[in-house]
């Protein structure tokens, strides 16, 4: 269960998490059944599925966890649909079509109406917390949805401060990186990039391709900066970097994919654990140290 994607939290080295009370604070937001009423439902579950209903998954100074969403599917369209056919019939009748606050009730009511038929989508998401480092991992490419994990973390613990990784430097770094200019010697540039103008401008994206390519220097020269960076840290991971400090396509290279054999799911999730902390761990240590990111104390 290696982590595709990553948004890092950092929270004040004041904090002092207890695994012990976390687990029990997680405990009490466990992930309920959406009602009939409801669009959906969030709420913690247990890292290791069926298979332990303990809400962390602890290895050394980190601890995993997850939390579950049950979501009703109710398209729009079908919403929208139904409702312009009962504007239609209450025209029909009355000889005025209903607007403003009228509109919005009836929409509401057939919204209401149609939950308890809906369809139900489960979704998981993963995070861990490691603290060593004083910082929080969230599987996703989504601020929002990395967010509202925080969010539900915050929540559960009554105070968590966290907020995310950020540096100034990171967009003006990387095209520098992508010109062949102050790159790291243990980052090697791979076959991806995204360039913009910034606003509404033009955006480019190239992937395949050698990104010291004439093509790609010209975008640079007229002024376009980089959005993404595909890089390959220290031969061993391979990743994209946004210029929010987002890290995207994230996997070990062959030669790193070392997990060994597991008896049983709670060591499979160890064995992959050991591997995401140390080198996801030694990546944001060198990203936090290139791009000057500042720490919270």
């Amino acid at each position: 269960m290696f982590f595709k994607q990553l948004i890092v939290f950092q929270y004040p080295k004041n904090i002092k998490i207890d695994f012990e009370e976390l687990e029990k604070a997680l405990t009490e937001l466990p992930l309920k059944p959406v009602g009939s009423l409801d669009l959906e439902s969030v709420g913690f579950i247990p890292p290791l599925g069926k298979n332990s209903n303990l809400m962390l998954h602890q290895q050394m100074e980190c601890a995993m966890m997850s939390i579950g969403k049950q979501k009703r599917l109710l398209p729009s369209s079908v919403v929208n649909e139904i409702l312009e056919q009962r504007l239609d019939e209450i025209k029909q009748q009355s000889g005025k079509r209903p607007g403003g606050k009228e509109k919005k009730l009836l929409k509401e009511e057939i919204i209401q109406t149609l939950l308890p038929k809906a369809l139900i989508k489960t979704t998981k998401l993963f995070a861990y917390i490691d603290t060593k480092r004083n910082l929080f991992f969230v599987n996703s490419g989504s601020a929002k949805s990395a967010e509202g994990f925080v969010s539900l973390v915050r929540k559960a613990l009554g105070s968590f401060p966290a907020t995310p990784l950020q540096s100034e430097t990171i967009g003006t770094r990387l095209t520098y990186w992508l010109k062949g200019e102050g790159t790291p010697q243990d980052v090697v540039l791979a076959d991806f990039c995204e360039l913009s103008e910034g606003g509404q401008g033009a955006v480019i994206k190239a992937s395949k391709q050698e990104l010291v390519a004439d093509e790609i220097q010209n975008h640079l020269e007229a002024g376009k900066y980089v959005k993404q960076l595909g890089i390959v840290f220290q031969e061993r991971l391979n990743l994209v970097i946004t210029d929010e400090l987002g890290i995207k396509k994230l996997g070990l290279v062959e030669k790193a994919k070392e997990t060994g054999e597991a008896e049983n799911p709670s060591q499979l999730m160890d064995a992959e654990m050991a591997i995401l902390i140390a080198e996801v761990g030694a990546l944001t240590d060198r990203l936090i140290e290139v791009f000057e990111v500042k720490r919270e104390s």
